[in-house]
This record gives C-alpha cells, sequence and structure tokens, in this order.
C-alpha cells in the first residue's frame, strides 16, 4: 500500500486508479492481502541481496511517509510524523521532516496528554 498520488499536478486518472485500488482491496480476505503483499514484496526487491533488504525498505517508506505529508488532509490534520526507532537504529539520512525517536526519548509536545 502506498501514498495516494501527489494532489498537485497529478492526473485524474492517477487519483481514480489508486482510489479503486484501495476500495478493491478493502474486500480482500487477510490470505489474499497476504499474497498480494508477498507478491508485492517479491517483484520489487527480488533482484536485491537479501542484505540490502531492510535499508531499501526502509528508504520506500520513509519516502512514501513524506509524499503523505503533501497530502491536503494531512497537511492540515496532523502536525508532525513520529517513527520510533530502536536504540541501536541509526535514523537514516534521506527522511527530511520524519522525527527518529526512541520511545523513551518520545514526548507529545502538547497539552493533551499530562
Amino acid at each position: 500500500m502506498h501514498s495516494p498520488p501527489d494532489w498537485t499536478g497529478n492526473s485524474r486518472e492517477k487519483s481514480l486508479a489508486w482510489v479503486a485500488n484501495q476500495y478493491s482491496s478493502s474486500f480482500q480476505t487477510i490470505q489474499e492481502i497476504m499474497e498480494s503483499a508477498l507478491n508485492a514484496f517479491n517483484a520489487r526487491y527480488s533482484s536485491i541481496h537479501e542484505s540490502e533488504h531492510h535499508p531499501k525498505i526502509n528508504a520506500e517508506i520513509c519516502l512514501d511517509m513524506v509524499s503523505m505529508q503533501h497530502q491536503l488532509p494531512i497537511m492540515t490534520e496532523y502536525r508532525r510524523y513520529v517513527i520510533i526507532r530502536g536504540f541501536n537504529e541509526t535514523p537514516p539520512s534521506y527522511a527530511p521532516g520524519l522525527e527518529w525517536i526512541t520511545a523513551q526519548d518520545f514526548d507529545f509536545r502538547d497539552e493533551f496528554i499530562i
């Protein structure tokens, strides 16, 4: 699953195709979703050595999250993207606009949580 196409300058057809794909996937069984995910993974990463899977997948997820930040509903409703990382995990340099922090260091920074 990926974020929708950027709403600035993208064709209506791309947006409609994304909506249709999301809608049709909502009728899939858990097994069908898993098979679809495995097929997508194999199609994308079968030619990449297993040791490179983790960094490549992290990069793809980060780029998708950055893309989501440009969606109008996200821009108006959410303030920040926080990724809880492990203590030994180093934040990637290619993820501008994403906060990579440990659970211990996380702070909501708002008045809703005491």
